[in-house]
């Protein structure tokens, strides 16, 4: 049997959605950077470089009011599998080393994008 899951939601702050409304292929790039944060703390939390979580992530670009409103919606173990197949059990993780990472992720690419079509 494999670890639990959890539930992340990670989001934006509304002063930057307006980027993802006519950029929408940002909206998969923002999709990669949440993967990227729980990969990244993840490996830190097991102390294995090559271990890997389970994660499916879904966009959303509306919230509660159909306002535009993109965020990630993603199922997460709370664990990680190494190459050989084992499953590492994690314990529960603080949130602010994911809000750190989280932001770095989201600035990393609106930079890179203004960088690309300056």
């Amino acid at each position: 049997m494999g670890p639990a899951r959890a539930q992340f939601v990670f989001t934006i702050p509304k002063g930057l959605r307006i980027y993802f409304r006519f950029e929408r292929r940002l909206l998969g790039e923002l999709c990669r950077a949440a993967a990227r944060t729980v990969i990244t703390v993840y490996r830190a939390a097991s102390g294995r470089p090559d271990a890997v979580p389970g994660m499916v992530g879904a966009i959303q670009t509306f919230g509660q009011l159909i306002h535009f409103h993109p965020h990630i919606h993603a199922l997460v173990s709370e664990g990680v599998f190494l190459p050989d197949g084992t499953c590492l059990p994690l314990p529960k993780l603080a949130t602010e080393p994911f809000l750190k990472l989280w932001e770095q992720e989201v600035f990393a690419l609106l930079l890179a994008e203004v960088t690309l079509t300056a």
